[in-house]
Order: C-alpha cells, then sequence, then structure tokens
C-alpha cells in the first residue's frame, strides 16, 4: 500500500497562515488609521482646565462634511499642489501654513480634528486643538518659523513658547496644541486628564459648534444684560445652558437649559416660550436678516423633558452659505499663494 501523498497538505497550511498574516497586517493597518488619521481619539477636550466656568468645541469633521463648509471653504484652506515647474517657485509661492507644515510636521487645518476652548475666570482662556499631530515638534518649530519671517517678542521657557504680553503656546505629549492667555495657564493644561477624572464640565459631544456654561458663567452674562429687558427673571432661573449648531442635511440650532432649584423644566420652558413670543414680535421690525437669526427666532420651539427646557430651532441654509461666503473673504488672504 502506497503512502499519502503529505507535501500538498503542508503547502496547503503555509497558504493559509499566510493569508491569515495579511488579513491580519490589513486589519491593523485600516485601525492605525482610522484611528490615528480618520477619526483619532479626542484629545482636546482632556486638556480643559480644572474649575473651568465656560468652553465651547468646534468639530472639525462635521464642520468639514458640511455643505457650505465643504463647498465654500475647503478649497480656499485644504493644501493643493502647486503647478510651479521647480523648487524656487514652490518657495516663492509658500504660504504661513507651508511653512508651518515644514517647520512642525504639522498642516492647519488639514490635520485638525477638534477645538476646544475653556476658560475659569472669563479673562484667563485656553484653547486645545487636537488631531493627527505630529509630536514633540510644533513648539521648536513654531520658534524657528516666527524667527525667520522676523516676529518679535516671542521666546523659549521650558516646554512653552511664550510671548512678552503674556500668550503661551505649547504641546502636550499626546500630541493636543495649547494656546492660552497666560503661562500658568498652559502649564495648568499641559497635562492630559485620566479617564476617570471628573470633567469639570460636560463637554458637549454632538454638533459641529457647541458650548456649554454653569451657573456662574451664565448668572455673569445675564448680570450684564440691559436691566430693562423683560426675560431677565426667566433667564436668572437657568443653572447650566448647552448649545449646539447641527450642520447636517437639516442645519439647526439646539439648546438646553437646567433650572435652578424650586423650578421645573416644564415651568421654565413655559416661561421661555412666552418670552419667545415676545422677542418674535420685537424681530418683526428688524431691518434685515442676512445670518438668518431672526428666521430661526420665528422658526424656534419650546420644549421640556424630566431634566431640561429645549430649544430648537431650524437654521436657513441659505443663510449658512452666506456666513460660508463671508468666512472665505476673512480667510483668503492667510491662504493665498497669489
Amino acid at each position: 500500500m502506497s503512502p499519502s501523498p503529505n507535501p500538498p497538505k503542508k503547502r496547503g497550511n503555509g497558504c493559509a497562515a499566510l493569508f491569515a498574516l495579511v488579513v491580519l497586517a490589513l486589519a491593523a493597518g485600516a485601525y492605525f488609521y482610522a484611528t490615528r488619521v480618520l477619526f483619532p481619539r479626542p484629545t482636546a477636550q482632556r486638556h480643559v482646565p480644572l474649575g473651568a466656568h465656560f468652553l465651547a468645541r468646534c468639530d472639525f469633521v462635521e464642520l468639514a462634511t458640511s455643505q457650505p463648509v465643504r463647498e465654500r471653504i475647503l478649497p480656499v484652506l485644504v493644501s493643493k499642489e502647486l503647478d510651479a515647474e521647480d523648487a524656487h517657485a514652490k518657495v516663492a509661492h509658500a504660504t504661513l501654513a507651508d511653512d508651518l507644515a515644514e517647520k512642525t510636521g504639522i498642516r492647519l487645518p488639514d490635520d485638525a480634528r477638534e477645538l476646544v476652548a475653556a476658560s475659569v475666570d472669563g479673562r484667563r482662556w485656553v484653547i486645545a486643538l487636537g488631531g493627527s499631530f505630529a509630536r514633540g515638534r510644533f513648539v521648536g518649530g513654531l520658534e524657528a518659523l516666527l524667527r525667520e519671517r522676523g516676529y518679535s517678542g516671542w521666546s523659549r521657557d521650558g516646554e512653552l513658547l511664550v510671548h512678552s504680553l503674556g500668550l503661551a503656546i505649547g504641546q502636550a505629549d499626546d500630541g493636543t496644541l495649547l494656546f492660552a492667555t497666560h503661562r500658568d495657564t498652559a502649564l495648568a493644561a499641559l497635562p492630559a486628564r485620566g479617564d476617570d477624572d471628573a470633567a469639570p464640565l460636560p463637554v458637549p459631544t454632538k454638533g459641529a459648534l457647541a458650548f456649554a456654561m454653569d451657573d456662574a458663567a451664565w448668572s455673569g452674562l445675564v448680570g450684564a444684560l440691559p436691566s430693562g429687558l423683560p426675560v431677565l427673571d426667566t433667564l436668572a432661573k437657568v443653572a447650566r445652558v448647552e448649545g449646539a449648531l447641527h450642520l447636517t442635511a437639516a442645519p439647526s440650532v439646539e439648546l438646553s437649559l437646567w433650572p435652578k432649584p424650586g423650578a421645573s423644566p416644564a415651568s421654565l420652558a413655559g416661561e421661555l416660550d412666552t418670552a419667545l413670543g415676545v422677542l418674535k414680535l420685537a424681530s418683526l421690525v428688524a431691518p434685515d436678516d442676512p445670518l438668518g437669526a431672526r428666521q430661526a427666532l420665528r422658526d424656534a420651539r419650546v420644549t421640556s423633558d424630566e431634566t431640561a427646557a429645549r430649544v430648537m430651532a431650524p437654521w436657513s441654509e441659505a443663510a449658512l452659505d452666506r456666513m460660508a461666503l463671508a468666512a472665505v473673504e476673512l480667510l483668503a488672504p492667510f491662504f493665498s499663494r497669489d
């Protein structure tokens, strides 16, 4: 009896193992690209200082995929290949964004994914910018770029780049870029909070643009309003506010208002609805509405649930398009190669 042939069986096992390794490598590469490039772990919100009373967040992914930004603003901002015949022409037409990318390995705004601005007292601010950033190069590269371009007043102070007026710039270990009004504010924001550390304020994670205010910040804002406004008594019953601008297929603005003890969400919603009625009547005499605010006010609706009063209003796509065109006029000089 002749023995069974074993070599083909071993070859089949080897092919299966090779195929499995290729699949694992592709999966690992896809995971790395998705988590580090397309959808990196949000890091900016981990640098909100303790005790912050106000914060605002910008989601560049939702912002960039919205129609007004995608069609109007991105063609001005994103990097493009130059129609230059040689390297000398490319250098002659380099923009600030090009020089920054060369010095730091970071191209803005292409590599940015999330921005969070926060303040403890309304005077000291920090802006944390997160994204797919090269780590450890930004401060030194920016220092060299500012020196080459002749900007004075900047000097190196340990991990920070500081200005004689007090402004400070740094980069955290996780790559997050930090821009602060004061040196000590930047230093306090450098360490990232851990997963178990309580956030000073709930960071809104929905919406292209969003903000959150606690009782101290909201009370300060209400106190700065003219004393004759009829809505002041209603606004004084609010303990905390969150808001968001959604740039989806149906753009909208959303406000959530949590009442102070002694007021219920339903009663607060009723008073807000009455106040909105007064504002809607007043808006009838407004001369023009290029930004769509008057129309949004007229279409606003107030509801409530077990925890808060909610105000929802659709926002005109035409008005958002006009805003995008205005933004292009402001930004174009900084990114133009002419």
